[in-house]
């Protein structure tokens, strides 16, 4: 070997020490098909508002599924309800993280800082929210999914109430026969 060699490669060598490989960040597409393999469509925040578990009493579960962005210590945002309530998503927390909250009457609006964000419905049921912190366009910045449990209504408790009376009668039936 050479001494241009061994300094071509020493220098190269050197130059890669600092440099670590950059990581691609995922596709808005590929989130979304870790959180419900299925088919998203973008959709409106009227649209889910206007949904029929939009009732009080129901429990609306929030998944940070993504966060991709530093431009804000931590990632806020609020539910109206009648009374607003807030969700804070730290900046430390891990892709993961839940919080849960109960709708105290109809759900009026979410809003994230900025209101910079886009709504995707998935063929099963469940919401994302796709956050953009302004800089590329992309929407994949912060990605929380939500998953909603709502109130059975009054006629499903009617329902179970008449099928358990009429198995009752059955079983009466049965034992006197």
């Amino acid at each position: 070997m050479n001494f241009k060699s061994i300094a071509l490669f020493s220098s190269l060598a050197v130059a890669s020490i600092g440099s670590a490989p950059a990581v691609a960040e995922p596709s808005l597409n590929s989130i979304l098909q870790t959180i419900d393999a299925t088919t998203w469509s973008q959709t409106t925040l009227s649209a889910l508002t206007s949904s029929s578990w939009n009732t009080a009493g129901s429990v609306l579960d929030f998944t940070l599924a993504s966060e991709n962005t530093s431009n804000y210590a931590s990632q806020t945002f609020s539910i109206t309800d009648g009374s607003t309530g807030s969700l804070v998503f730290a900046g430390s927390a891990s892709n993961g993280a839940t919080y849960s909250y109960t709708l105290a009457n109809l759900l009026s609006s979410i809003n994230f800082p900025g209101s910079n964000f886009k709504v995707y419905s998935s063929a099963t049921g469940l919401y994302a929210f796709a956050y953009e912190d302004w800089s590329d366009n992309d929407y994949q910045d912060m990605v929380v999914s939500l998953s909603v449990t709502p109130v059975p209504e009054p006629t499903t408790y009617a329902m179970l109430l008449a099928g358990l009376v009429g198995l009752g009668f059955v079983a009466r039936r049965k034992n006197q026969g």
